[in-house]
Order: structure tokens, then C-alpha cells, then sequence
């Protein structure tokens, strides 16, 4: 039963994982930023501006799928055939369901496995065969990164409108210059040292086209695996004036450790009556379709449902999942070795994921060489969330949601390289507060600072969900840091070193965005000047 429950939660969080991983909201010309934040004009220093190179997370690199002649593959409709996450072969979609539904039907009309498990497991390889990789962890198909060598304020319309959708930081190119933004792309399917590999190359462009003797660099997100891999083997980290991680994959996540490993909350309580409903709830908002899936689970045969679960998930993990060296680049350090050793089948790709684990136990001390040679290290963070809050209820199964803090996709302590933290919602014990700095400690007493990195320039904010681009206020802190005008946690009472959550995606990222909206309305009233700006 346990086995079964198993492959069950691992095929949803698979397509979880792949379906449902954050977009940004659509982007607005002309936020006027300037006028709602005064701040960062008060703030605003006069200093030298570095250019920040954006290492980027998991759908922030576009990528399209070409012929053996080099040209881009176009679908049956004529589109080009490119994504930045998922490349799903929906050519071949309606005449595989065609093949799957009879069996399917036949199946629970009969009550028994009538060929339906090997026809959705056929279904789903199909669909997802472009993202293959093979057990050397090459991906099957030629997938190309689009590289961008020009800075946003070059972009022409299109990817510009892509690169304000997936990464919202219109404050730091507010305050910073949309002449000093660059985006380094990789490739998700690909080897995170190879990937990383091309940063020095990219610096030099940045230099070469500014003017400037040294860049920023900003990781989001799956970026953190690029900046891990590049403070080892970087050639120009003398070049590098800044680093600032936003919520980065530093560490990994329990999240893939325990995907990979089949990991999960089985209990029929939780699996059978609060699963279902609470992740449909987050998705839909209304529960009731859940408590529908449960009704269904108990009509369906058990064995034939599970045989159907379990193809499908194999097919999935087989294609796209166990052979991807990005993918276990997410996985945590602690629990690496044992995962490797029972799921890594070639001494390829077992050589690939053991060369970024080795770059990622010195991050520390990488690091800490970088900042004595006059790099500033900064890191912002989410915690006091479980796998089981904000967005994405889907991770709640894995069996890590029961001791995690995090930001609902990322531990705090792999964000902010080493902070001590227990169970959301739970404390420090009374011995290990008395032991150190109250200053160090969260307002909930869940966390301690004080064991980060560096301490005095790392920021947590409580309960902040992984898309911090829906805080607008981490961004301005992001554009303050790179600015230069602050430079700790002490700099400012406006930036403390512990925060509250902040969801301003109404407010400022869609064409109905409230205050677009009431700007408008403002525009053609009959208000004087002076009432306009009360």
C-alpha cells in the first residue's frame, strides 16, 4: 500500500513540479516606479553603478528546439517550438489520447488493467520526449539556449516583455539603468558546471560593452547552482564588486531529495481525505474538486489506478527527471551521496552531479575568500513556511514538510547559506535562545541568524512565499543593496534584518493593477493638481 501511495504522490508532484512552477505576471510599460517609491530616489546614491548580471532561475532561460541543419523545429501549425521550462510535444497529443481513451474506458467498464497502464505510459513519454535525457544526462534532442548579449535597455520589444514577465524588477532598473540589467541564460537540461562555464565569457562582455571595471551578480532562485559553480572555478572573481542571492537554490531542497527518493506522507488520513481538496484548493481556489478526485479515487479499482500512476510516473521520471544534472544539482548536499548511489546508473553522469557537489561544499569557504578580496555577499530570504503553504500545496506530501522552514519551495537554510532554524511555527529551545544573540534571533524564534554566512548582511522576511518578485519591497531592497545605499542590516529601520510577507502583484503587475487603474481614473478627472497628488 505504502509503495503504491508512493508512486501515486510522486506522479502529481512530478507534474506539479513541471506545470506549475511560478510565471511572472503579465508586464506593464511604464510603471512610474520613481513616483510610488520616493524612497528610492531618497536612497538613490551617487556612487558608481556596477552592471548586475541576473542569474536567472528555473523558467527564466528560453530555449528551442532545432534540426540536425541547426534551424528552429516549427509544429504542425507553424509556431516555432520553444519554451523556457516545459517543450511538450502536442503534435502527437490528440492521436496518442485517441489510442489511450478506449483502453482506458474498457479498463474501468471492466474492472481490470485492459492495456491502459502501458497506453498512458506511452502517453506521457510521447508528450514529453523533447526534454529527454539519456543516463549520461545528454539531453536526446538538440535544445538551444537563447543567449542575450545586449543589456534590457537593448532588448527588443518581445524579449524585453519576457524579461519584466519572468524576473519583475523594474525598481532595480529604476534605480540602477536598464543599461547596467543583463540576463545570463543556461541551460535547464544541461551540466550546471558547463553551464556556469560561460560566466567568465559573459563578464568580459559586460565590461567590454559598459565601461565598467567590475559587475554585480544577482542570483535567483536555481541561479544560486550557476553562482555555487562559479565561485569555484571563475576566472574573473576579482571582477565580481557585489553578489546578491535572492531566495537562491544554494543548498538544494529536500523537495527534489525527496521527489527523486519517493520520499513521502503516505498515511491514508492525509493521502485520502486532506491531499487532494488542499492542493486543488490552491490551484482553483475551491476545494470542492478535490473532495471530487477522493470520491473517484475510492470508485476505481485500487490495483488498476495505481498500475495507470505508475506507468505514467515512470514514464516521466525516465524522460525527464533522474538523468538531468541541473535536476540533482537540487538536490541537498547532506543527502546526495545516498540518493547518487541509488539512482545514478552512469559513471558519466554520476561524474557530472559529483563535480558540482564538490564546488558546492566549498561554497562557504569560496565565498569568504571573495569577500576578503573585497566582494560584498548579500542574501534575501523567505521563512516560517512549510512545503505544504503558499502556491504550490503539492509539495506538502513530501515527508521534509513536517520539519521544514522555507519559503514553500527553498529550506532558509540553503537560501541563506547556514541560518538555524526548526520547524515553522515552532521555536528554538529555551537553552539554545539563552546560548546566543538575541539579535540574531526571528521575532517567532525559529530562526537564528546568527549562523548564516554573513550575518549582517543576509534578510529574512516571515512567511514570504519563493516569488518574492510579488514583494516589492525585497526588489527595492535588491536595487538598494546593488545601489549601494544600504550595506548591512543596521543601514536603515526601513530594511530590518527581519521582515514581514507582501503580495503587491495586484497592485502593480497586471493592466488592472490598482494603482495603474486609480492613476488613470486620476488622469481624466476633473481634479486640480493638488488634489490629484493628496
Amino acid at each position: 500500500m505504502k509503495k503504491a501511495l508512493s508512486v501515486i504522490l510522486a506522479l502529481v508532484l512530478a507534474f506539479g513540479c513541471l506545470f506549475c512552477l511560478p510565471a511572472g505576471a503579465e508586464y506593464v510599460e511604464d510603471n512610474h516606479f520613481d513616483e510610488f517609491y520616493p524612497e528610492l530616489s531618497a536612497l538613490r546614491t551617487e556612487g558608481e553603478n556596477y552592471p548586475t548580471i541576473i542569474l536567472p532561475g528555473i523558467n527564466h532561460s528560453p530555449y528551442y528546439l532545432t534540426d540536425e541543419n541547426g534551424e528552429v523545429v516549427k509544429d504542425k501549425d507553424g509556431k516555432e517550438m520553444t519554451s523556457s521550462l516545459l517543450l511538450l510535444n502536442t503534435d502527437s497529443l490528440k492521436k496518442e489520447l485517441f489510442k489511450t481513451i478506449p483502453s482506458l474506458l474498457f479498463s474501468v467498464i471492466f474492472q481490470r488493467d485492459l492495456g491502459a497502464s502501458e497506453k498512458v505510459g506511452a502517453l506521457v513519454k510521447e508528450l514529453m520526449k523533447y526534454m529527454e535525457t539519456d543516463e549520461d544526462g545528454n539531453t536526446v534532442y538538440t535544445l538551444v539556449t537563447k543567449k542575450f548579449s545586449v543589456p534590457v535597455s537593448e532588448m527588443n520589444e518581445s524579449d524585453r516583455h519576457f524579461f519584466y514577465t519572468m524576473l519583475p524588477v523594474e525598481p532595480i532598473a529604476e534605480l540602477c539603468g536598464e543599461e547596467n540589467l543583463f540576463l545570463y541564460t543556461f541551460d535547464l537540461f544541461g551540466d550546471p558546471m558547463e553551464n556556469a562555464a560561460g560566466i567568465d565569457e559573459y563578464i568580459d562582455m559586460v565590461l567590454q560593452k559598459t565601461g565598467a571595471e567590475k559587475v554585480n551578480l544577482a542570483s535567483v532562485s536555481l541561479g544560486g547552482t550557476m553562482l555555487s559553480a562559479y565561485a569555484e572555478t571563475g576566472k574573473n572573481l576579482s571582477k565580481v564588486n557585489k553578489i546578491v542571492n535572492m531566495v537562491s537554490l544554494l543548498d538544494g531542497t529536500d523537495i527534489m531529495a525527496d521527489f527523486i527518493d519517493r520520499s513521502f506522507n503516505v498515511s491514508d488520513e492525509f493521502f485520502r481525505k486532506e491531499y487532494f481538496p488542499l492542493v486543488l484548493e490552491s490551484i482553483t481556489g475551491d476545494s470542492g474538486l478535490g473532495n471530487l478526485v477522493n470520491i473517484l479515487l475510492h470508485i476505481m479499482p485500487r490495483k488498476l489506478f495505481e498500475g495507470i500512476i505508475s506507468s505514467a510516473y515512470t514514464a516521466l521520471h525516465d524522460t525527464v527527471l533522474v538523468n538531468n544534472p541541473e535536476f540533482w544539482a537540487m538536490v541537498p548536499g547532506e543527502r546526495y551521496e545516498e540518493l547518487a548511489d541509488k539512482w545514478i546508473k552512469s559513471d558519466v553522469l554520476r561524474a557530472k552531479t559529483d563535480a558540482y557537489q564538490k564546488v558546492r561544499l566549498s561554497l562557504r569557504e569560496n565565498l569568504s575568500k571573495m569577500a576578503e578580496n573585497g566582494t560584498e555577499v548579500y542574501s534575501i530570504c523567505g521563512y516560517n513556511l512549510s512545503y505544504t503553504d503558499g502556491d504550490y500545496a503539492f509539495f506538502g506530501a513530501v515527508k521534509s514538510t513536517a520539519d521544514a522552514n522555507c519559503d514553500g519551495i527553498i529550506p532558509v537554510s540553503s537560501t541563506s547559506i547556514g541560518a538555524t532554524s526548526v520547524k515553522a511555527g515552532t521555536e528554538l529551545s529555551p537553552e539554545y535562545l539563552a546560548s546566543h544573540a538575541s539579535k540574531y534571533i526571528s521575532p517567532d524564534k525559529s530562526v537564528d541568524a546568527s549562523t548564516c554566512l554573513f550575518p549582517e548582511r543576509t534578510w529574512f522576511f516571515n512567511r514570504q512565499h519563493h516569488e518574492v518578485g510579488r514583494n516589492d519591497v525585497v526588489i527595492r531592497l535588491a536595487a538598494l543593496i546593488l545601489n549601494g545605499a544600504v550595506t548591512s542590516v543596521d543601514s536603515t529601520p526601513l530594511y530590518p534584518q527581519f521582515n514581514g510577507a507582501r503580495n503587491s502583484r495586484s497592485l502593480t503587475r497586471c493592466p488592472s493593477g490598482k494603482l495603474f487603474t486609480a492613476r488613470e481614473a486620476l488622469a481624466g478627472s476633473s481634479l486640480s493638481e493638488e488634489q490629484k497628488n493628496i
